[in-house]
């Protein structure tokens, strides 16, 4: 198999570009797949990222990240009904680490917006509306 690391090498970086995939626009079922907790570069405040998986026949198999930031009182209100929506109370935030796996699993039914910005960049919200139920997940 021959490799073609000279392009690879000046291919842009996804990440950095802001070029990227985005999961369907529209109303979907997606099953949390994973949950992190990477710190905001700028900040250092975590952000609470969660992985998600389509499972309804129109979005099977896309692959999405959520991210809630946690930086002002606006943040951590989307953040706090988000859990709510998944079905699951927290005492504190940060006891969200410690229970990552009551998350894995969950399917809800979401709302995928796209919008473009002033400065031309396209960015993706997704919005937790219901949960659905848990499932296994597959691989």
């Amino acid at each position: 198999m021959a490799w073609n690391d000279e392009e690879y090498d000046t291919a842009p970086d996804p990440d950095k570009s802001g070029n990227r995939d985005f999961l369907p626009e529209g109303k979907g079922k997606y099953q949390i797949t994973a949950i992190t907790f990477p710190a905001n570069g700028k900040t250092g405040n975590p952000i609470v990222k969660f992985f998600l998986m389509g499972v309804d026949p129109e979005n099977k198999g896309c692959e999405g990240v959520k991210s809630c930031f946690t930086e002002n009182a606006q943040n951590l209100g989307f953040l706090k009904s988000d859990i709510a929506t998944c079905g699951i109370t927290l005492a504190k935030l940060s006891d969200i680490e410690a229970r990552t796996k009551e998350f894995v699993g969950l399917v809800l039914d979401c709302n995928v917006v796209h919008r473009t910005l002033d400065s031309g960049k396209t960015v993706e919200n997704v919005y937790f509306n219901s949960l659905v139920e848990r499932r296994e997940l597959t691989a």
